[in-house]
This record gives structure tokens, sequence and C-alpha cells, in this order.
């Protein structure tokens, strides 16, 4: 009888936990007649394993279709490229591009071609991920603050600089974290003609991490674009 690995388990059920309205008809997990025709890890071996799931690019109401996803591929290439994944998962696939272990010169890093999946993001496991179902401690996952009135919404509405903004702290503002004070830089950083690809979404993961060191860059201060600091914050918000 064939069975999804267990990381693919607690995955798929984290996705659906996070976006209870999100689109499933992509989704998949056993291989069809056409997968059986040929290797691939939706198909079971001889254990019965299945090694792969797909996941539909539509993750529901309130997401702009495509957008949140590409941001949950990008999240877990660079959980991967961390080691944090603990070698569970092999590769995955989104809008023919791939991304793996499998090159040290492209280590866990996307590269385009003709690899297809453009309604869905394939994740393929390796086999440790058979019995580690241990769950995947992505931004994406991490529950937003819930604030009165949203100063990040604000300030994304106004789409212009505002002033005045008092720093909320290093703790709310570093990689990794997911709050109303990120969205809010966001909308300032895109405000100020900074690329955020996935835009003000509040989430501080790799795109935002760029746009972050860049901006110091653009007043001639060094940052790794890990955390804004309060200068950088002031010079940002004008204060």
């Amino acid at each position: 009888m064939a069975k999804l690995v267990k990381a693919g388990v607690t995955l798929r059920d984290q996705l659906n936990k996070a976006y209870s309205n999100r689109d499933k008809r992509s989704d998949g997990w056993v291989g069809d007649a056409s997968h059986q025709a040929r290797p691939s890890d939706h198909n079971p071996d001889k254990d019965g394993w299945v090694h792969a799931i797909d996941i539909d690019e539509n993750f529901g109401p309130g997401w702009k279709k495509g957008t949140t996803a590409k941001e949950f591929a990008d999240q877990l290439i660079q959980y991967a490229r961390e080691g944090k994944d603990k070698g569970r998962l092999k590769y995955v696939v989104y809008e023919n591009s791939i991304a793996s272990g499998t090159y040290p010169d492209k280590f866990w890093t996307w590269r385009e071609g003709n690899w297809g999946h453009t309604q869905h993001i394939h994740v393929s496991f390796t086999d440790k991920a058979e019995k580690d179902g241990s769950k995947f401690d992505l931004p994406i996952f991490k529950p937003e603050p819930e604030f009165e009135t949203s100063v990040g919404d604000l300030i994304a509405e106004a789409k212009e600089p505002v002033s005045g903004m008092p720093y909320p702290g290093v703790n709310f503002i570093k990689y990794g974290e997911r709050n109303d004070y990120i969205k809010a830089m966001q909308a300032q950083l895109i405000a100020r003609g900074f690329e955020v690809d996935h835009g003000a979404s509040g989430n501080y993961f790799q795109k935002t991490k760029d746009a972050v060191k860049e901006f110091y860059r653009s007043i001639g201060l060094t940052s790794n674009g890990m955390k804004m600091g309060p200068k950088a914050w002031d010079r940002l918000f004008g204060n």
C-alpha cells in the first residue's frame, strides 16, 4: 500500500493549517499512469513509500495567485541550503526552475530550464523523510501578531514614503521574523524604490534581506541584510 513519507505529511499538514482555504486542485502525491510509465518520486518504492508531493500554487483568498507560492518555495530551498531540513529535502521544482543540493556551485539555488510545474510546487524527499516527520520551521508558517490597526497596511496603502515611525527594536526587524513592523518596513522600502519581490508580506526572508542590504548601501552603510538597525530605520522613515 502506498504511503507518503512522514516529512511530506507534515509539510502538507502545516500548509493546510496555515492556509485552510487554499486551492488543492493541483495537489497530489501518488503517481498516475503517466508517472508510472517512468521513474518518478511520485511512484511508491519497494516498501510502498512515496517521496514527493505537489502543492497547488493558489494559497487561497486574499493572496495573489502564485505570489505566496513562490515565497513558500524560496523559503523551503533556503531552509535546505542552511541544513535545517535535516537532509530530508531532495529537490524543489516550480515555474520551470529547480533547486537541489546536487551541484556544489548551485547548492540549493534556483536553476532555470524547462522543468515545468507551472501550476504547482513539486517537492521531492530523500529516504530520511520516511521516518522523520518533524515540523518545517519556515517563516511563512509563523502566526502574524494581531494589531487593532495594521500600520503596515496603512503604509502600504499610502504608496509613498511616510515619516515618523519609531523603531520597534531589533528583535522584531530581523531575518526569519513575521510581523506588522516588517510589513511597514517593506512598504516603505518599496515606496522608496527598492525591490521586494513578494511585496509587503510581513515576512523577513531572502528578498527582504536583499532589499535591506541594498538600502544600507544606498545610505553609505554596510550590512548583510539580516536585520535593520535603529540608524538605518530612522533614515528609512526620515526620523
